[in-house]
């Protein structure tokens, strides 16, 4: 049964499938459209000009938005943001299984609000072998052209 799972991980290669670091920018920056349209509607509804000791609500609900919203996009869409459905890429775990939970939640929220304060972070994904992020590297996750990835491995997902 080893030898099996072992085979499994060796058998996906998904070198021909990896998703770059501008066709990943484009996807980023129709997420960002698409999480201050969310942002700006809820800004006309709400007042949000109030702060909590060095913290403007308006920055906490941005946060919030953009945490939540990939969040729930790739754990309801399997790995899949707007701007990753518009751009074919798709998250997925390295170690042949579907996104756990834990990986979602940690590449979403933790990783990105990580990277969102430290911007220089989202370069990784320019160099490294399997065009990964930091936080991909930590969490066995890369983003891949989905329509390759499908080819590929569709039937053994």
């Amino acid at each position: 049964m080893t030898d099996k799972s072992l085979y499994i991980r060796e058998e996906r290669d998904y070198r021909f499938a990896y998703g770059g670091f501008f066709i990943r920018l484009i996807a980023y920056l129709i997420d960002s459209l698409v999480i201050g349209s969310i942002f700006a509607i809820i800004r006309a509804y709400v007042d949000l000009d109030l702060s909590f000791f060095s913290f403007s609500l308006d920055s906490l609900i941005r946060i919030l938005i953009t945490l939540s919203y990939f969040f729930l996009m790739t754990l309801l869409t399997e790995g899949r943001t707007l701007g990753k459905m518009l751009t074919g890429l798709r998250v997925v775990s390295l170690t042949g299984e579907k996104l756990s939970l834990s990986q979602i939640f940690l590449r979403e929220v933790c990783g990105r609000y990580v990277q969102n304060k430290i911007l220089i972070l989202y370069i990784f994904v320019g160099f490294t072998p399997k065009k990964q992020s930091v936080f991909d590297i930590l969490l066995d996750t890369t983003v891949v052209k989905e329509e390759i990835f499908d080819s590929l491995y569709g039937d053994k997902i």
